[in-house]
């Protein structure tokens, strides 16, 4: 194809079609790769659970099973202590969600649009938190719980997750990159903090909320070490405890059933996830631009 270009009769070859560079030909195909890393495991996991005992223990791999083992999962939400667990976990991480939500906002707001002594201070009191795994405070931790009587209770798996460094660090930075003049203006007009915060400052954050949900449920869904240090009995076990009672089964270890509480247990984040998935992304990034 050519067309004419300047004065009659100049003539000139079209312009051709920019091809892919190589460095975006090179990361779509380590996007691809990585997809299915993480997709292949997550497969093998949902076929499992619909094999018998003996398909799961053969070394010759199969993908699909002989026979579709459908009432393995009717046989796991048959086991009243399942049920327990998935109630427990569906109550400790929306508490925890929750709970971090409220308080990350709130810190965030007072260290991002407001100016007291010791500010700076603070602020680096929670990057030198982030620093600190777990692991060393865990012991502290669970020794204050045990003095406020938590252990073996709602108290203990909710309250000590429901403050987050990590939280109150990333809306501090969501909410610094909003304009003083916006809050200025709504003070001026009357308006106290909590309507500030309520009406104006929430629903101008809800991407980074989201994201900050969508991470701090993931963590508290998954979480086993805190639970396994706090409850003492079957009544208040999460789903995690209760994979891992299964996988340690005192006469042999049924891995179809603990593949099928697996899939089950994944459904509730792929659902938050996919429900938020639109302001998680935005989320993100907004707090890696800033």
């Amino acid at each position: 194809m050519i067309e004419s270009r300047g004065k009659v009769g100049a003539w000139a070859p079209a312009r051709r079609r920019s091809r892919p560079k190589w460095g975006q030909l090179v990361i779509g195909d380590v996007t691809v790769a990585v997809a299915l890393i993480v997709f292949v495991p997550l497969l093998w996991m949902t076929l499992s659970s619909f094999k018998s005992v003996d398909e799961t223990l053969t070394p010759i791999i199969r993908w699909l099973p002989s026979i579709w083992h459908v009432d393995n999962y009717t046989k796991v939400f048959g086991d009243n202590q399942f049920g327990t667990y998935f109630k427990n976990s569906v109550i400790v991480s929306c508490s925890v969600t929750l709970m971090n939500l409220v308080v990350s906002s709130l810190a965030g707001y007072g260290l991002a649009k407001f100016s007291f002594p010791g500010r700076s201070l603070v602020l680096l009191f929670f990057l030198a938190i982030l620093m600190i795994p777990f692991q060393v405070i865990m012991i502290p931790v669970y020794i204050v719980v045990r003095q406020f009587g938590w252990i073996n209770t709602y108290w203990g798996l909710i309250v000590p997750a429901g403050v987050s460094a990590f939280g109150v660090f990333f809306m501090r930075q969501a909410i610094s990159i909003l304009p003083d003049e916006l809050f200025e203006a709504a003070r001026l007009d009357g308006a106290g903090e909590l309507l500030i915060y309520t009406r104006i400052l929430l629903p101008l954050c809800s991407p980074s909320l989201a994201a900050l949900g969508v991470l701090t449920f993931l963590g508290s869904w998954n979480n086993l070490l805190w639970p396994l240090l706090v409850v003492q009995g079957d009544t208040l076990k999460t789903l995690p405890l209760g994979l891992a009672q299964m996988a340690t089964g005192q006469y042999g270890v049924q891995y179809n059933l603990l593949m099928t509480g697996a899939v089950i247990s994944s459904i509730p984040v792929m659902v938050v996830f996919l429900a938020t998935r639109s302001y998680f992304v935005r989320g993100i990034a907004v707090g890696g631009i800033k």
